[in-house]
């Protein structure tokens, strides 16, 4: 009996998903910032981080910094934040 061949599968083309690094940031000492909703003074506010606060910070566009605390996601004005 013959062997059936098997069918090629069609290659599949694959995009690198953009990741945005993450790094490790804290509240400047001096300082008591508001972690809104969004990034703007528009946005609520979801809590205050007190100075020393570690925080994973995301994407930046300079005055605004995606971050998060704990379970928690929001925006941080950015100038307010040391390595």
């Amino acid at each position: 009996m013959p062997r059936k061949k098997k069918a090629e599968a069609a290659p599949v083309e694959c995009a690198a998903a953009e990741e945005t690094a993450l790094r490790t940031a804290y509240v400047r000492d001096g300082y008591r910032l508001n972690l809104r909703k969004g990034p703007g003074r528009e946005f609520e506010v979801l809590c205050d981080l007190d100075a020393g606060t570690q925080l994973t910070v995301g994407e930046s566009d300079g005055v605004w910094a995606q971050v998060r605390f704990g379970n928690v996601e929001g925006y941080v004005v950015a100038e307010f934040l040391r390595d």
